[in-house]
């Protein structure tokens, strides 16, 4: 199975237009992922991918508050910062 960037950059913007007011944190790091996959695609991992396919499933969104808690949890788990509300 090959890796198609433009459809997961694609992903990314319906992500960030869908999560945009629910969840911005999310789509602040939905940014990042994004920036990261055009200038250096090789930062992102591909357990950030497996997460960032959670987002939809059967064409249908994660709810926002369980959207931003897989990511806390992603950023936590990488040691990265992710945020005031870290738990």
């Amino acid at each position: 199975m090959m890796f198609n960037y433009q459809q997961t950059r694609k992903f990314i913007e319906d992500a960030c237009e869908n999560y945009a007011k629910s969840a911005p944190a999310l789509t602040d790091w939905l940014d990042e992922t994004y920036i990261a996959l055009a200038d250096n695609p090789e930062t992102v991992s591909v357990y950030e991918l497996l997460q960032l396919q959670q987002l939809q499933m059967d064409g249908e969104w994660e709810h926002p508050n369980f959207a931003q808690n897989r990511w806390y949890k992603l950023r936590a788990s990488q040691g990265k910062d992710h945020g005031i509300l870290s738990f």
